[in-house]
């Protein structure tokens, strides 16, 4: 069913959505072009609902799911984060003109909690609880010679869309949402979440066959945002270097990291290419380990649909560290 997305106290966006309230209002009506479906390859109805996902993967996953009968729109262009993400303009117009804003978790993109939804669905709640993963020590970090302080809570990993079987288990709760919104295409999306399902489980086999032979092989990751995926097929992360993004590790943290990379014999250290690296580089360069850039956003390039954004990702893990 339908999650409602919990505002939060911002004062500055807050006093942001006053002063361009009546200016949105009177742009509101303002249409939206039709939309082309990647992983389908056709064209996103104009005259049905219309969904906005904050993040391109989630707009990958309802895609499939929607098409023939409605379109999805994305408010974050490819290379953004939602981790430093501030809403524009344009996105409130979007997000107004909807039938539902589509959101990961108040972790990853609790911005969109100030965005005139009036229905907001985060898809985290629509894994089941066997398929959902924890943050690195219930996401703490560690400052310095300091006890460990807890900053986040709930500690649910939101990335949840690193794993082909997560995403086909959140299928059944989002046609239920989906049909509670548009009951008269409930049969479209039912018929379309059945094909997307045998697509992931083909995404899921090749991915598994693929890596089977370096799931254990010991990695670290600069953030903790691909940990879905290699506790699903590998390789093995023994650390994550910046446990919450954009917040670097002390120096003495760095120390025991570069000794943990030599300990363990880390072949690879995985970073992501929305967010800086500049401890990441740190650690490799001590440690001379190779830094490789996964991709758990795409929208550009060849990573246009969910398919190709997870074979994308298996491919570059394969090429880091099949050889070393």
């Amino acid at each position: 069913m339908p999650t409602r997305l919990v505002r939060t106290d911002s004062t500055l966006f807050r006093a942001f959505l006053h002063t361009l309230g009546l200016g949105l209002v009177l742009l509101g009506a303002a249409g939206c072009t039709p939309e082309t479906d990647p992983e389908t390859n056709t064209e996103n109805s104009t005259d049905g609902p219309r969904f906005t996902a904050t993040i391109p993967p989630l707009a990958m996953i309802a895609r499939p799911v929607v098409d023939g009968r409605a379109r999805v729109t994305t408010l974050l262009e490819p290379g953004d984060s939602p981790h430093t993400y501030e809403p524009r303009p344009s996105d409130l117009r979007a997000v107004r003109n909807s039938d539902a804003l589509l959101f990961g978790a108040p972790v990853l993109d609790g911005w969109a909690a100030d965005l005139p939804a009036d229905r907001a669905w985060a898809l985290l709640d629509m894994v089941p609880p066997s398929h959902r993963r924890s943050l690195p020590a219930g996401h703490r970090h560690d400052a310095g010679d300091a006890p460990s302080v807890e900053v986040s809570a709930p500690s649910t990993d939101p990335h949840f869309w690193t794993d082909p079987q997560a995403v086909q288990a959140l299928l059944p709760a989002l046609v239920d949402s989906l049909c509670a919104v548009d009951a008269a295409g409930c049969e479209v999306y039912r018929a379309n979440a059945d094909t997307f399902a045998t697509t992931l489980r083909q995404l899921d086999e090749r991915a598994r066959t693929q890596l089977q032979p370096v799931r254990h092989t010991p990695v670290m990751l600069s953030q903790p945002f691909f940990l879905y995926f290699m506790h699903r097929y590998g390789p093995d992360p023994v650390a994550v270097i910046e446990p919450i993004p954009g917040k670097e590790p002390s120096a003495r943290r760095i120390e025991r990291l570069v000794r943990r990379a030599e300990t363990d014999s880390v072949q690879a250290i995985f970073s992501q290419r929305q967010l800086p690296i500049r401890s990441t580089e740190a650690v490799a360069e001590a440690a001379e380990v190779p830094v490789h850039a996964l991709d758990p956003l795409g929208g550009r390039g060849d990573r246009t649909t969910y398919s190709t954004l997870v074979l994308h990702n298996v491919e570059v893990v394969w090429e880091a560290v099949s050889e070393r």
